[in-house]
């Protein structure tokens, strides 16, 4: 795991499900992978999980907007 990456960093790219490090394309992938895993219209009939996947992606939202900033920053 790469040391030079900021903690804040290094945690969004752990909630994406990938490697801290990675490259544009992995977070990518694996961004789209964990919002189908959480996304809000898998849980039509359960309004206390569809609640739950509605946090959960926001925080996917985030963490994937940190890591693309991030990868923004390190690339200019």
């Amino acid at each position: 795991e790469p040391t030079n990456v900021p903690p804040d960093v290094a945690e969004a790219y752990r909630a994406l499900e990938v490697p801290v490090g990675s490259d544009r394309e992995t977070v990518k992938k694996g961004y789209r992978r964990v919002m189908k895993t959480y996304h809000q219209d898998r849980f039509q009939d359960d309004d206390e999980k569809r609640e739950i996947a509605g946090t959960v992606s926001k925080r996917l939202n985030k963490a994937y907007e940190r890591v693309t900033e991030y990868l923004d920053e390190s690339s200019s």
